[in-house]
């Protein structure tokens, strides 16, 4: 038995007195120190609490948020009011809204990538092979009615249109048969002008000139933008082409001019000319009973002047044939076509077409003939900026014809007592000058002449008492000639 030492026994060694009782108390505080006290952690202390409140709180938060979206977008579709959407084709009238209306311009675009229909440039959509595709693109909704006044503006009938516009681009105005049109569509939003993000996808129509749709296109829009072309056949005719554009969200509107883009194309096959030929008239208004006058010229493509050749013309006027006949260019290869306008002129739609046969083949011009109406453009424009009174003043005028183009013109001058005070005539794109001497309290009106059935009278400026008007009347290197007039006696330094 091994003996057990305790403080007892040490302390009593070195000759401490202490009770039994101390003793035993002191040996079992001893005991307890040598084995370590296990600690129980509660579950629910501060920590824990703390992250379960907050984990509380995230959940929470994520449900209302929830809750709130749906709330939202249900309040959002119940005041558009959209009750049904209608499919303008021979599909039966089917009950969509907004969501579905863009999921299935989504979904058009997935499968028309699928079916391999998208060309080099991976936006043109030409060619669907997929037979799902078509009829997707055939039942896809191009139109969309919404029945009652919404109050959300961008739902109604009448604005939905205007929030897009198209406008189309092509390389040219005119083609040859067997080109290639190529062009850019460019989808904007209506309101910024920038890249509108409405349309996924854009549609281009080729429609002949009889306004029957040859060609329908499915183009993808990136960026706004989307590119095409249409390849013309060898053998396709001349004539008035248009390329339409728009977007279903323009096709929702009835109102003329807001539902796509038009744009005119020629198609026109080319000819190379085996002359050179001029026709021009020597003046540059004609009216009623006028002679018109052009000039014709006619050279081979070696520039050698076609002598003695005969040729054919016509006038048409409005349309219609007026006049026609034959004549002969002289030893140079230029000729004068004449003939006379009728007495009664009530259009300015004149045509002279000259026609020569070379080489076995008609050769052809033509020229509007440049015919004036009742409505003649004359202003006067005095040589200083004002007409003096009582002396002799220099006035340019210039007269242009309904379509703002220059009109030769024969004029006169008549005082208030309807005196002719001078004559005046266009030298230059109907522009001239007029010299005479006004006197003061006096008013001077013109009248055109020429073309014949002009009724309008013009009214000159009106002259200034005061002033002095300066005229060079000689100049060379070392004499300068000149004269100053005035309309009241003044003294003059120079």
């Amino acid at each position: 038995m091994i003996k057990k030492i305790t403080i007892k026994n040490k302390i009593t060694q070195h000759e401490f007195d202490f009770s039994d009782q101390a003793w035993e108390k002191m040996d079992k505080l001893l005991d307890d120190a040598k084995e370590p006290k296990k600690t129980i952690i509660p579950f629910f202390n501060l920590r824990n609490t703390l992250i379960m409140i907050g984990l509380f709180l995230v959940v929470i938060s994520a449900l209302l948020i929830t809750v709130d979206g749906t709330q939202h977008t249900a309040h959002g579709l119940m005041q558009a009011d959209i009750e049904n959407i209608v499919v303008d084709n021979s599909n039966p009238i089917v009950n969509k809204n907004i969501d579905d209306f863009d999921n299935e311009e989504t979904e058009i675009i997935q499968n028309i990538k699928k079916s391999k229909a998208i060309t080099k440039e991976e936006n043109i959509v030409s060619v669907v092979e997929n037979e799902d595709t078509k009829q997707a693109i055939k039942n896809h909704s191009p139109r969309i009615q919404i029945k009652d006044n919404s109050s959300i503006v961008s739902r109604q009938p009448s604005t939905i249109s205007r929030l897009e516009k198209t406008y189309i681009f092509t390389d040219r105005p005119m083609y040859k048969p067997g080109e290639s049109i190529w062009f850019s569509v460019f989808v904007r939003d209506a309101l910024t002008n920038e890249a509108s993000t409405m349309s996924k996808i854009v549609y281009v129509e080729w429609l002949l000139p009889n306004g029957n749709v040859d060609k329908k296109l499915t183009l993808l829009v990136k960026n706004g933008v989307a590119k095409g072309d249409i390849q013309l056949k060898d053998g396709v005719n001349g004539g008035l082409y248009k390329l339409r554009a728009y977007t279903n969200w323009q096709r929702n509107s009835e109102d003329e001019g807001t539902n796509g883009f038009t744009k005119e194309i020629t198609i026109q096959k080319a000819v190379l000319p085996n002359l050179r030929m001029e026709l021009n008239f020597a003046r540059e208004a004609y009216g009623a009973n006028d002679e018109v006058i052009a000039n014709l010229e006619l050279k081979s493509m070696e520039d050698a002047p076609l002598r003695d050749y005969e040729f054919k013309y016509q006038v048409n006027l409005d349309g219609n044939a007026y006049a026609n006949s034959t004549g002969k260019t002289d030893a140079i290869g230029r000729a004068k076509v004449k003939f006379n306008l009728p007495k009664t002129l009530t259009t300015n739609d004149g045509l002279l077409n000259v026609v020569i046969t070379y080489n076995g083949q008609n050769e052809s011009i033509s020229r509007n003939v440049p015919i004036v109406l009742n409505d003649v453009d004359l202003q006067f424009l005095p040589e200083s900026g004002q007409i003096l009174a009582n002396a002799t003043n220099k006035i340019a005028f210039k007269a242009m014809n309904e379509f703002g183009k220059p009109a030769d013109i024969t004029g006169e001058i008549r005082n208030s007592q309807n005196e002719l005070i001078t004559t005046f005539t266009s030298y230059h794109q109907g522009m001239g000058a007029v010299v005479f001497e006004n006197k003061i309290g006096e008013t001077y009106t013109a009248k055109i002449t020429k073309p014949q059935g002009i009724n309008r009278i013009y009214e000159l400026p009106k002259a200034v008492s005061n002033g002095f008007a300066i005229r060079i009347l000689e100049q060379n290197e070392t004499h300068l000639k000149i004269q100053i007039e005035t309309g009241e006696r003044k003294d003059l330094k120079l």
